[in-house]
Order: C-alpha cells, then structure tokens, then sequence
C-alpha cells in the first residue's frame, strides 16, 4: 500500500485538530503502514533506532504498542511504547511527527492517547515514562538543537528531567535495560 503526504497547507493548528484520528496498530497493520516507518526512519538517528523487526515482534508479543495519527488517509505521526509491568507504567520507545506537521499539536496529541492506551494495560499505571538524549553529549549543533527541542516538547507534557544516573527500565518487567 503506499501512502501520499498530505496536503497541510492552509490547515491551522485547531483546524487540524479535527481531522486528526488516533489509531493503536497491530503488527499486520504496522508491517504494512509505509509513512510509519519513513517518518521513524527519518526521525531517529542510527544510534538510536531499534531494527524494524524489534519493533514488530514487541507488538506480537504484546510486549509493546504502536500508534499512528492519520490525516487526509495518511500516517503524519507515530509512536511506539513498552508495559513495564513491575513499575507499573507506560515507557515511551519513540515519537515522532512529519517534519511539515510539527508545532502544529499532533505529537502532544499522540502523546496523549498513547499514554491513555498504555494505562489500560499497566493497572495502577504511575504515568508515563520517556528519555531523550542529553544536550551537552550531542555531535553537532544541528544535534544539540534537536535535543533541545525534544526536552522542549517533553517539558511542555509535564515531563520533568531527573539527574543523576539513568538505566533504561526493564522492558520486561525484570532484567535490567542497556
């Protein structure tokens, strides 16, 4: 199946708010959808993603979840989390909007219902859980600035940063993280 971008010229940020539809996938869904994967692809550097077939197999495995936003028919954002169970709580792997939609709401909003699915499953659920990277490790400038932003982001949804020493929870629920 193959996708087109759509077409946002002249939509406003409320506008869009109304033609954005929420999606969880499963993993016949997420194999197949194109945009999820450019836009995964384009989004992350090496170092960061996971192998596509990662992704997958913790969707079969209800390990993880997939979300998509779709809008006009097409995939402008998606995301991807992890159920710790022993914590309980929501752990997002990725999020990431189309470059021509970001600012515009769709990623918050994706946020959201990524996290209210998750819950369902993690009873009792603390909320959600992410990492990003941390701005004074990144390469270059254009590195930095995309770090910058995504603290931005995250800051705006409540997130907060916790210093000190980090380990990446386990994602099932018992052996530790990288």
């Amino acid at each position: 199946m193959t996708q087109t971008k759509p077409r946002l010229h002249g939509v406003g940020r409320n506008e869009m708010d109304g033609q954005l539809r929420h999606e969880q996938l499963d993993e016949r869904a997420l194999s197949r959808d194109v945009r999820f994967w450019e836009i995964y692809e384009r989004s992350f550097s090496a170092s960061e993603k996971e192998p596509r077939e990662v992704i997958e197999k913790s969707v079969r495995l209800n390990a993880g979840m997939a979300f998509r936003t779709v809008l006009d028919g097409n995939t402008v954002a998606m995301a991807t989390t992890h159920i710790l169970p022993k914590i309980p709580a929501v752990f997002l792997v990725y999020l990431a909007v189309d470059p021509e939609l970001r600012g515009r709401g769709a990623g918050g909003k994706l946020l959201e219902f990524a996290h209210e699915k998750g819950a369902t499953l993690a009873p009792g659920s603390l909320g959600m859980v992410w990492e990003a990277e941390r701005t004074e490790d990144a390469a270059s400038g254009p590195d930095r600035i995309l770090r910058e932003k995504r603290l931005a982001f995250f800051r705006r949804h409540g997130g907060c940063v916790v210093s000190g020493d980090y380990r990446q929870p386990a994602l099932d629920g018992i052996a530790p993280g990288p």
